[in-house]
């Protein structure tokens, strides 16, 4: 079982994010049932980092989150971002071409240990 899962970004209804969550989770905290209260953190980061957005792709890549595309109050985001856990670092990743701006609507949560939770909207 997982003990902690990294969230990064999204939207509250009115704006978009670029905060990196930790929300510890158990075994315990899913039996706890409807209106459980959990909460998650800010993590702190050294440097830079993505810009706020949602509708964006997080998977781990090689023990890093790495965060791809989204978008933030109507513009579309083409960057690759890859956070490092052990140093807490964001670091932008340079690519050829041109990514598609489109193609993918998900949202994922990550865990520390790597544990990974999707969920797909359409």
């Amino acid at each position: 079982m997982c003990d902690e899962v990294l969230l990064f970004g999204g939207c509250d209804g009115t704006s978009e994010h670029s905060d990196l969550l930790v929300l510890p989770v158990s075994a315990s905290a899913f039996s706890t049932g409807a209106g459980a209260q959990h909460t998650a953190e800010v993590v702190s980061v050294n440097g830079g980092k993505p810009g706020a957005r949602q509708g964006h792709v997080a998977v781990e890549l090689g023990g890093r989150l790495c965060v791809h595309g989204g978008q933030h109050g109507g513009r579309v985001w083409r960057d690759v971002w890859l956070f490092a856990p052990a140093s807490r670092v964001w670091t932008e990743v340079s690519i050829n071409g041109s990514p598609r701006l489109f193609g993918h609507r998900c949202e994922c949560v990550l865990n520390i240990d790597w544990c990974v939770f999707v969920c797909i909207r359409s």
